[in-house]
């Protein structure tokens, strides 16, 4: 089920929330015909937690954006999976599904 909040709208695929996201014409207006789905996941593994509870500084996260649903079952294993593991923040990673192929990997 899709859930309009502050003028985003979001679903859920199993345990995960993702945002909504559509595209724009070349006349810079909306293209509701082809929704993108993005996925984001803050780390929680020991370094990032440490961090956020003694320096207030972010943890690390991953965002995965496509535009099949079809995607979703590899998304979610990838989002199981993910902890960045460092001991620095290094900000966000980001894994791209779009048009079938995928851009960029994770740490």
């Amino acid at each position: 089920m899709n859930k309009v909040n502050a003028g985003a709208e979001f679903g859920t695929y199993n345990h995960y929330t993702y945002r909504i996201c559509y595209g724009l014409t070349k006349d810079g207006k909306m293209d509701y015909s082809i929704p993108h789905y993005e996925f984001i996941k803050h780390c929680r593994c020991k370094n990032c937690q440490n961090r956020l509870k003694y320096d207030r500084f972010p943890t690390n996260s991953l965002t995965i954006i496509t535009d099949d649903k079809s995607k979703f079952p590899e998304i979610e294993r990838i989002l199981d999976e993910y902890a960045c593991n460092e001991i620095h923040y290094i900000g966000g990673q980001y894994i791209s599904f779009i048009n079938g192929k995928r851009k960029g990997e994770c740490v």
